[in-house]
């Protein structure tokens, strides 16, 4: 649905590395990135925001995919 555009977002309560491989082979990856992060804004205590980043579906992590997280 995601891929045909039916639908513009999805979330889970399963397995964020299995999510997280689905959706690789779904969305066009960014070109020259080797393993994507899953990545959201926060709001920061003294006013605006930062990024939250879950590299955790990337267990097994090369530096230069860090670098690109």
């Amino acid at each position: 649905m995601l891929h045909s555009g039916e639908i513009d977002a999805f979330c889970s309560a399963g397995n964020t590395g299995a999510m997280l491989v689905g959706a690789m082979f779904t969305v066009r990856p960014v070109a020259g990135v080797l393993r994507p992060a899953i990545a959201n804004f926060v709001p920061k205590l003294a006013g605006g925001y930062g990024i939250l980043v879950d590299a955790g579906a990337n267990a097994d992590c090369k530096p230069e995919m860090l670098e690109q997280f």
